[in-house]
């Protein structure tokens, strides 16, 4: 001090354990389901260690301190629906982490036929020959295949010259969740002699 006296000097010792352990978690994080096309539709991630735990996941950590939580998501995959993995990365106070993995399924809508029905008038069963089928698309502006759907065309009853014969062709998008029915109906009007 100012009148040269000198104090003993004084040892300070400090003990600390060095956090090497990730942040652990048990349960399974519960995926989504959206409906659309592709990944526009693909919610915001919440990364929050709430979101988490009230989604599936049980979350330990054997440091002190606040756990933060990122996110990234993988290309969609798949060509009709499609899927989008989701990683979340739980990081604790001591900069270790680990990833827990979200699936989130993107499904093709259901679609609709807008053309109506079709329906003629012909004067003999060898006219009514398969129609012209409308141009049909799903949900995702693709163009769609109709099949002949079993049992059709129908026939006139036996012997019959007056009648109707049906056609119905079914449209079904690539999910397989997905069909609906097209029919044309002639109308067989043999004219008087």
């Amino acid at each position: 001090d100012a009148c040269g006296n000198i104090a003993d000097t004084v040892k300070i010792t400090y003990t600390w354990t060095e956090d090497t352990q990730a942040p652990t978690y048990t349960g399974t994080l519960e995926g989504i389901t959206v409906e659309g096309c592709d990944a526009s539709v693909v919610p915001a991630a919440t990364n929050t260690v709430a979101y988490l735990t009230a989604n599936g996941l049980n979350i330990t950590d054997n440091c002190t301190g606040d756990l933060t939580v990122t996110s990234s998501d993988a290309a969609a995959t798949g060509t009709c629906d499609k899927t989008v993995v989701r990683t979340y990365t739980i990081t604790d106070a001591c900069g270790n982490d680990t990833t827990v993995t979200q699936e989130i399924v993107i499904e093709v809508p259901d679609f609709t036929i807008t053309a109506a029905n079709g329906d003629t008038t012909v004067q003999c069963a060898a006219l009514a020959v398969a129609p012209k089928k409308p141009t049909v698309k799903d949900a995702c502006n693709n163009t769609l295949t109709p099949t002949l759907k079993a049992g059709y065309p129908t026939e006139l009853t036996e012997g019959a010259c007056e009648g109707t014969i049906t056609y119905v062709y079914t449209y079904a998008d690539c999910t397989g969740r997905h069909s609906h029915d097209w029919s044309y109906v002639y109308t067989i009007d043999v004219p008087d002699l």
